[in-house]
């Protein structure tokens, strides 16, 4: 590492600009307004809910209701 670098540069530029954010409530209302619709329709494009995720292939009742119920059933399914 090099002796004359100054490490928390980084450090007080962030502290500098959350400073200044914090100090603006028009410019502050803005950004919470802008994180809650990004937030909104992050949580609106997801086609998964959290059970979803926790389901196995194996215990899904969608791909269980589309699995044969006879040996007629499974042949028809099969034939191309």
């Amino acid at each position: 590492m090099e002796e004359n670098r100054d490490q928390g540069l980084n450090i007080r530029q962030k502290a500098k600009q959350i400073t200044t954010l914090l100090a603006d409530d028009d410019r502050l209302n803005t950004e919470r307004q802008k994180f809650l619709q990004s937030r909104n329709k992050f949580k609106q494009g997801s086609s998964y809910s959290t059970t979803d995720w926790n389901q196995t292939p194996e215990n899904r009742s969608d791909l269980s209701d589309a699995r044969p119920t006879s040996a007629g059933e499974e042949e028809m399914q099969t034939k191309k």
